[in-house]
């Protein structure tokens, strides 16, 4: 009895090793190798929730989103009321375009954490997605109402105010609070809510030096890539305005957002009528 005692114990400072070295290379980015020591941690206990969480976004963060998944998943089997568990599983399933399905997990998260921001703002996000654009609103507002000064649900508030609403100035002011207050200079929205500020001057270079800023720090942030789209096509440089704006309809941007292609048409007529109407169609 005390060798399977002692066996036990080994196998756990062993796995407890593995995780202590995946973290720190988790944070480091370097998620290929942190995802190897989770996997041999997870190897030693097969029913740890936590190890199956970090695999999954380990995966999740190397953009294997069919593999993280199941990790996510099974997390979720073995804690269900783990809230954080419910939004990885969200924001996999929103990467892989199943929005219901992710909107299903934000809400279970929500249920078990009403006050989670992050819940209410990857929940509005989805509802963007699935075309319930009030409810949408709602959602983005109920997170900005839980955290005032945290730049995501500003930013996306104020992406939508400038789709869905009549173009109100106040909104280059709040732009560039949310960017002044954000003292994380590493968040690529510091700069995207720049850019926009910029965009909405009519100071389309800057607009665009502050958006290939943010993508140094973020390079596939497809918000990003539409205001980049955005700054060229004002510039004139349609054809990598429309590569621009194709990856962020690619990528995740919404179609219900792309309504704010409208304000080109009085800055670029041309590039309107032949590249903007087209994004504007769903996808078949």
């Amino acid at each position: 009895m005390q060798a399977t005692e002692a066996y036990v114990a080994a196998l756990s400072q062993d796995a407890e090793k593995h995780d202590a070295q995946g973290h720190t290379l988790y944070h480091l980015k370097d998620y290929q190798q942190a995802l190897q020591h989770f996997q041999v941690a997870l190897a030693l206990d097969p029913q740890n929730s936590v190890r199956h969480y970090w695999i999954g976004m380990s995966l999740y963060h190397l953009k294997h989103y069919e593999q993280a998944l199941p990790y996510h998943l099974r997390a979720l089997d073995l804690d269900p009321k783990n809230p954080s568990y419910q939004i990885n599983a969200g924001i996999t399933l929103l990467c892989l375009k199943h929005y219901e399905k992710a909107r299903q997990h934000y809400v279970q998260a929500l249920a078990l954490d009403p006050k989670n921001i992050h819940a209410s703002h990857n929940l509005g996000s989805v509802l963007l997605q699935l075309n319930r654009i009030d409810e949408g609103r709602d959602s983005l507002r109920k997170a900005l109402d839980l955290a005032p000064q945290h730049i995501c649900p500003i930013w996306m508030i104020e992406f939508c105010n400038l789709c869905f609403d009549p173009f109100d100035e106040a909104i280059i002011t709040r732009l560039e609070h949310a960017a002044d207050i954000e003292d994380d200079h590493q968040n690529h929205l510091k700069d995207l809510c720049h850019s926009v500020a910029f965009w909405l001057q009519q100071r389309h270079d800057l607009a665009l030096n502050s958006a290939e800023l943010a993508l140094t720090i973020e390079p596939d942030c497809e918000d990003t890539f539409f205001w980049k789209g955005m700054a060229l096509a004002a510039l004139g440089r349609n054809e990598e305005a429309r590569t621009a704006l194709e990856w962020a309809r690619e990528n995740g941007v919404a179609l219900c957002l792309f309504q704010t292609l409208k304000l080109l048409k009085p800055i670029n007529e041309s590039f309107y009528q032949q590249y903007a109407l087209p994004l504007l169609k769903p996808q078949h």
